[in-house]
């Protein structure tokens, strides 16, 4: 797994020794891993794992047009849930004290799934819902997690077509050491660990004013300021203007 920066987030075995004793929950055991070994953030620009939560889904339980009739929990129960994972789709991945498999909770499917926890890595119980909620990608293209601590980030407008911003690609390529590439139909990133973080270059059009533009987002950590400025340079050098 590609890790994009060098600051972790971690959990100490500590904390989460407190949560359960304060809680009478029991952590899954790769989850805990997880945490104490990488800590929180995103993992494949999808799942945003957390330090456990007991009361966030309380609204979702309370909510008036409840349509999960043949759900493994009641409604009642998802409100005695805690949250270990959202999703950027506004899906959350809970435990109950009474289901041995993790939950899904989904904010536009009215199914409630369960999905059993890997006990030996953590990644491999996300990759099996990935593939079933279905993000329109396989899962082991995304083999990286971010640890979600960008100090410094930017937005830029690239006015091309599809050949150009495809040069600029090959251009940057060739100019900054790249350590992990990620391309999608949407977007083309490249991420530097020396900056912390990724360039990512848009591959949608948008038409404005008779012109095509795709934006490219610069995003990085706070010990990767000064390769920040090179490559927000670069940029700027090569024709893709500030927004």
């Amino acid at each position: 797994m590609y890790i994009t920066s060098k600051n972790l987030n971690k959990r100490s075995k500590s904390e989460l020794d407190a949560f359960e004793k304060e809680t009478g929950l029991i952590l899954p055991i790769s989850y805990r891993n997880f945490l104490e070994t990488f800590g929180t953030g995103t993992y494949a620009g999808v799942f945003v794992i957390e330090f456990p939560d007991d009361v966030r889904l309380i609204d979702f339980a309370n909510y008036d047009l409840w349509n999960h009739e043949n759900a493994p929990i009641t409604q009642e129960e998802i409100g005695e849930c805690t949250c270990l994972v959202s999703s950027v789709g506004g899906d959350f991945l809970a435990i109950h004290k009474n289901v041995n498999d993790l939950i899904l909770i989904p904010r536009h499917s009215e199914e409630i799934k369960l999905f059993q926890i890997i006990n030996g890595d953590f990644r491999a119980t996300l990759n099996n819902v990935f593939k079933c909620i279905g993000y329109g990608e396989e899962s082991d293209i995304f083999n990286y997690f971010a640890t979600g601590r960008s100090s410094y980030s930017k937005f830029m407008r690239f006015y091309s077509n599809s050949a150009g911003l495809l040069r600029l690609i090959e251009l940057f390529k060739s100019t900054f050491p790249c350590n992990f590439i990620m391309e999608t139909k949407f977007e083309y990133t490249l991420f530097l660990y020396s900056m912390g973080g990724c360039v990512c270059f848009n591959h949608l059009e948008t038409i404005s004013t008779d012109e095509i533009h795709r934006g490219v987002t610069i995003a990085c950590d706070d010990y990767g300021g000064d390769v920040f400025n090179d490559v927000v340079a670069f940029l700027r050098r090569n024709m893709v203007q500030d927004l």
